[in-house]
């Protein structure tokens, strides 16, 4: 059967409907097994089912008329129909009738060894008729499983009559002092049950039970009554009595049936009395733990006063002690609901309430751990006792330790105990004070804290974790996870940059906090720096307070730290107070605004360079941010003590994580730069390698922006390895080919001027044999060509030769060759001072330029040598000597703005956009191949960049119009 069809089976077999049954499951499919999840794990026939559900004669009949065996077993179980048909609190008599004249087998025995009769004794209904039945047609009533008879299952049957009972005990082959495997009698089972029925004990007592046998923990019968029975009579006890029931027998653990007694949760002060007077047992008898009838009764919730002054006034001791050294008052005090008429009646006999017990604890140890107190109890108890009040139990705790802790107590309590000499100073094994263990408390009310301080509750006490009150405070509140990241941060390895989630808390409030419960908690930390709390201690994990208040930065108000710092102006002042790891915290912490606190801590000294476990700086910190706050970085930056290149512990740079932020602009770049950040600072990658890998998968920012960036950086000497270059080409043609065509033209200018020094027919000066075109010499050396010969004549060729590679900027040129040249001229740094800005320079030295351009009626004065540099048709021009003059007119269709903006391009390798346009662009594309330019040159890049900034442009003017023309085309519907 389908799922379904089960579901409609089953539905069908609760209702009891023959005609249904027919319908479903014909003639022909009675004998088939089915699988239903009840019973579970069974494969079972169709007569199975009907005795598990609903047993009617009718649907019996017309399946036993069918053919099915009657004994079939389940696969799982063996269990037969009768089984399950005696199990079932519907089962007939008529059932079972009809199943025994078709063959079922009375005495048949399933996997586990249980007959019918076994199912029909525990039954959740007893129906006394099929037990007759069953036992007339051969089941034994001594058969045993478990070595447990059909009586013993009857006496555990919560639903077990009389009449059943008498039945059982009535025939003449059951044995009723029969033992189980437990060594329980009927009588015992019956007795251990909490329900059970006094006139039930009686039957079986009257029917010759052995009240004297034992089970495995040497009970009788009456041991279980006394300790169970709910209405137990006097009577009933007589009657055990008489048959020789020995009330001093004391079981494996030591107790007696009178101490069971004790313990009764229906305790009668009337079976007590005829227990004392009218029997011999021993209510001096303790078990082996040493509990009296006192300390039993003591723990009885339902035990009287009545009942206590019966057992003192015969002879029981308020004195003696148990194992745990504890008297009855002990188990008094510890009752769930105390009985103050009970206690006065042990406090007129006990003399010291001081006493200890095993774990060093006095009662007043134990009343004020309690949950619902009596303040008026402690009263008493101090007052009339003298009590100890700073007694220390083995964990060197005082009720005052203890009543801390306690969140029902009142502040009344605690200004009883500190008039009565409670000392809030004394410190437990764990070196914690009272005030320690009031701060764990989440719902710590700022009145009770105020009595502690007015009663001179150290505040910065150090508990053996190193750990304040504060501390404490702090930790109830927010969890250490929530903050230990920040000190200990996860750094990146190498070029893989960290989630800067990891860096700092989560800036969603708890479900608990509201605006209310904040403010409550500033109240709190403003109350305890009042009182002189010390927000720099440090515990043993090198955590301050101020550190944990700091990392939940998003949780206070903005005014919060201004107050803080108020309470703070002496200590800061005298530097008592360490501000630098809560500056690097402040820097990590989320989005919530960071720049008024990083200035008042750099207002008092905080070390704005101070490195974490991993290296980081507040610098790196603050650009791992999800957000950058402009403002808290100048405030960095601006600093005169900034160090703006720290490495971390993996050589990363602020500008690498600067680099790698999905939301870095120009500005910031260039206010980096300027600061003195260096874009050559390498680890695995340089910044400028990390920016590229950015601006491959980076989508939030522009183009224009990724190039202006680029261009920044590369403008202010930044480098990139050629070997990360190669590795990223091909994601860069596919992505971004303006791009990578912009870092494959870095080194055309070089080039240009690297040729020329083969071009011995242009040079105009020689000194040593070696030649120098006088232009270029005299820019870079910054002097005339006579001065420049004259100083030039006292050094060596090899000298001049070393001075020649750094003129030109010849690849791997050895500045040192020529220092003292250089250090003649006035150049101290002559690797700084390159050959890309002294061209750039040249473009506004008129006076030094030796050729003109003519457009027009228009001239461009320029430079010869950086015509030859830059074009090749400048160098053939300049071959031919009758060429080798002051001007050459251009005769090309280009304009004077064309001309003018490609001279300049010659001296910086730069255009500008201010002044380009599309017919600019044309002109610009035909002057490469016109005037045979390095085809590695900028300008073939910058005329991409721009044609594709207009089309660009022109694409989004084009949307903008379609949406303004749908909203007018709208408006003109309506």
């Amino acid at each position: 059967m389908n799922q379904s069809k089960v579901t409609k089976f089953v539905s069908i077999l609760e209702r009891g409907s023959l005609k249904e049954f027919k319908q479903v499951l014909p003639p022909s499919e009675v004998r088939k097994m089915f699988s239903i999840s009840n019973p579970p794990n069974e494969e079972l026939t169709a007569l199975h089912l009907v005795c598990h559900y609903t047993p009617t004669p009718e649907l019996l009949q017309y399946i036993l008329s069918c053919g099915i065996d009657v004994n079939s077993a389940s696969v799982d179980k063996l269990l037969t129909p009768l089984h399950i048909l005696t199990h079932n609190q519907k089962c007939t008599l008529v059932c079972v009738k009809l199943l025994i004249r078709s063959g079922a087998k009375a005495q048949v025995s399933d996997t586990y060894g249980n007959s019918p009769l076994y199912y029909a004794c525990t039954c959740t209904k007893i129906n006394l008729s099929v037990i007759k039945l069953l036992l007339e047609k051969g089941c034994s009533v001594n058969y045993k499983k478990n070595d447990r008879t059909a009586l013993h299952l009857l006496c555990l049957n919560k639903s077990v009559t009389y009449e059943a009972l008498n039945y059982l005990i009535s025939k003449k082959k059951q044995e009723i002092n029969i033992v189980d495997e437990l060594l329980r009698t009927p009588l015992i089972c019956l007795a251990s049950r909490r329900d059970t029925k006094i006139k039930l004990i009686k039957l079986l007592v009257q029917s010759g039970a052995n009240v004297l046998l034992q089970d495995q923990c040497n009970c009788t019968a009456f041991h279980y009554l006394c300790r169970n029975c709910q209405h137990i009579e006097v009577d009933l006890i007589k009657l055990f009595i008489d048959r020789g029931t020995d009330l001093n027998q004391q079981d494996k653990k030591g107790f007696t049936p009178f101490l069971y007694y004790c313990t009764n949760s229906h305790i009668n002060a009337k079976v007590i009395k005829y227990f004392l007077f009218q029997t011999k047992a021993n209510i001096l008898m303790s078990t082996l733990d040493l509990q009296t009838p006192l300390h039993l009764v003591c723990n009885n919730e339902n035990s009287t006063p009545e009942i206590l002054q019966l057992l003192i006034k015969n002879g029981c001791s308020v004195f003696k002690q148990n194992k745990q050294r504890e008297t009855p008052i002990f188990p008094l005090i510890n009752l769930q609901d105390y009985k103050t008429n009970m206690f006065k009646i042990l406090y007129k006999f006990q003399t010291n309430f001081d006493h200890q017990n095993s774990d060093g604890l006095t009662p007043i140890h134990i009343l004020t751990r309690k949950k619902k107190i009596d303040f008026y109890s402690i009263i008493n108890f101090v007052n009339k006792f003298k009590i100890k009040l700073n007694i220390q139990d083995h964990a060197l705790r005082t009720p005052l330790h203890h009543i801390s802790v306690n969140p029902y107590i009142k502040d009344q309590t605690f200004v009883f105990l500190f008039n009565h000499g409670a000392d809030p100073n004394i410190a437990d094994h764990r070196l914690r004070t009272p005030l320690h263990w009031l701060c764990t408390k989440k719902d710590l009310k700022k009145s009770t804290l105020k009595l502690f301080f007015k009663y001179n509750a150290n505040t910065n006490a150090q508990d053996i974790e190193g750990k304040t009150p504060l501390h404490l405070f702090l930790h109830s509140l927010h969890p250490p996870s929530s903050y230990l990241s920040i000190v200990s941060p996860i750094d990146p390895i190498s070029s893989k940059f960290p989630n800067s989630s990891l860096l700092q808390p989560s800036s969603k409030l708890p479900k608990s906090y509201n605006s209310s419960s904040i403010a409550k908690e500033e109240n709190m930390i403003l109350f305890f720096l009042k009182n002189n709390a010390d927000l720099g201690i440090k515990d043993d994990s090198n955590i301050t307070p101020l550190q944990i208040i700091i990392s939940n930065l998003h949780l206070f108000n903005k005014n919060f730290f201004a107050k803080v710092f108020n309470y703070l102006t002496d200590s800061l002042k005298d530097n008592k107070l360490n501000l630098n790891s809560p500056l690097s915290i402040i820097c990590s912490s989320n989005d919530q605004p960071v720049a008024p606190l990083i200035k008042s801590f750099l207002k008092y000294n905080a070390d704005i360079n101070i490195k974490s476990d991993l290296s980081h700086t507040p610098l790196h910190l603050l650009l791992l941010r999800p957000k950058i706050e402009i403002k808290a970085m100048k405030l960095l930056l601006n600093h005169p003590s900034i160090h703006i290149n720290p490495r971390n512990v993996n050589d990363n740079t602020p500008l690498h994580y600067l680099l790698k932020r999905n939301d870095v602009t120009l500005d910031i770049v260039r206010f980096f730069i300027k600061r003195g950040a260096d874009p050559n600072c390498y680890n695995l990658d340089t910044p400028l390698s990390v920016y590229l890998n950015n601006v491959i998968v980076n989508k939030k920012l522009s183009f224009k922006e990724k190039v202006d960036i680029l261009e920044y950086l590369v403008e202010h000497g930044a480098k990139i390895d050629k070997t990360n270059l190669n590795k990223l080409a091909n994601k860069l043609i596919q992505t971004h080919p303006i791009i990578y065509q912009y870092l494959q033209s870095l080194d055309a200018e070089k080039e240009d001027f690297q040729n020329l020094i083969n071009k011995e027919f242009s040079k105009d000066f020689e000194i040593h044999g070696i030649k120098f075109h006088s232009t270029l010499l005299e820019c870079r050396l910054g002097e005339k060509l006579e001065k420049i010969k004259k100083i030039l004549s006292k050094y060596q060729k090899e000298q001049i030769l070393s001075l020649m590679n750094w003129v030109y900027d010849l690849p791997n040129s050895n500045v040192y060759g020529c220092e003292l040249i250089l250090y003649e001229f006035g150049i101290f740094k002559p690797k700084e001072k390159t050959l890309k800005n002294d061209i750039r320079g040249l473009f506004n030295k008129h006076d030094t330029k030796d050729f003109f351009i003519k457009v027009g009626n228009k001239k461009i004065m320029v430079h010869k040598i950086i015509l030859q540099a830059k074009s090749e048709l400048f160098r053939d021009y300049f071959n031919l000597p009758k060429n080798n003059n002051f001007s050459m007119k251009e005769y090309s269709k280009r304009s004077f703005k064309t001309m003018k903006i490609l001279i300049r391009f010659f001296y910086y390798d730069k255009i500008n956009q201010k002044n380009m346009d599309e017919k600019v662009l044309f002109e610009l594309k035909d002057a490469i191949s016109y005037y045979r330019l390095n085809p590695k040159s900028k300008l073939g890049y910058y005329i991409q960049k721009y044609q594709f900034l207009f089309e660009n442009d022109i694409n989004q003017k084009n949307k903008l119009k379609k949406k303004n023309q749908k909203k007018k085309n709208q408006k003109k519907k309506k």
